[in-house]
């Protein structure tokens, strides 16, 4: 039997500098996580960002590192701190470079719950004032949109 402990990241992630106390609790967890798991020398990777944001800093130089394979094990306490959709995308990717991911807790608390909502008013408003704030008014408006 292997016993060699896996190269091991956690990745820990809020969405709102509101929630930074959030952030530090999650990351604690996080490392005590893995310090019980025997997991030495763990990479952090810990961000405050949207799920629905796709140039989270972070989490691409996870997959960088993944890539590189010089990890192959990824932590997370909730799975939707990866993404909040594609998670089966992201799944088979990292599994396709012999890299698993452990998720400590199954179910979302309501704090996570109230986030995904903050994540879907955030991904409304950043369309809203992309549509709206480009130049030329409604007629440009009504001719990208093919109405």
């Amino acid at each position: 039997m292997n016993n060699v402990l896996p190269k091991t990241a956690f990745y820990a992630r809020v969405s709102t500098r509101k929630q930074e106390e959030n952030l530090n609790r999650q990351v604690e967890r996080l490392r005590q996580y893995c310090k019980g798991k025997g997991y030495k020398e763990t990479i952090e990777f810990i961000e405050i960002a949207s799920g629905l944001n796709d140039k989270r800093r972070q989490f691409h130089k996870m997959i960088d590192s993944v890539i590189r394979k010089e990890i192959n094990l990824i932590v997370v306490e909730y799975k939707d701190r990866l993404s909040r959709f594609g998670l089966r995308l992201i799944y088979h990717f990292f599994e396709g470079l012999g890299c698993k991911i452990e998720v400590i807790e199954a179910k979302s608390s309501k704090d996570e719950n109230k986030e995904l909502v903050d994540d879907m008013l955030a991904l409304i408003t950043s369309f809203s004032a992309r549509l709206y704030g480009k130049r030329g008014g409604r007629k440009k408006l009504k001719e990208e949109l093919d109405i």
